[in-house]
């Protein structure tokens, strides 16, 4: 889940995978199944790609 914190865009993976059932989605107590991971990454692709789209560039100042 993308969410504002402190005026920072953050990716909050812990909102995501919290409501996941521990024993089927973690290996331990940190390490995440493959199945998760898969998970993760695609809701990190996500996130990356629409940020991407709301890019902004600004100019330098010197027409470059």
């Amino acid at each position: 889940m993308v969410e504002e914190l402190g005026g920072i865009t953050t990716d909050a993976l812990f909102a995501l995978l919290d409501p996941l059932d521990r024993t089927s989605h973690w290996t331990d107590t940190y390490h995440h199944t493959p199945e998760t991971v898969a998970i993760e990454a695609a809701h990190v692709a996500t996130a990356v790609v629409a940020a991407i789209g709301r890019a902004v560039v600004e100019p330098d100042g010197d027409g470059s």
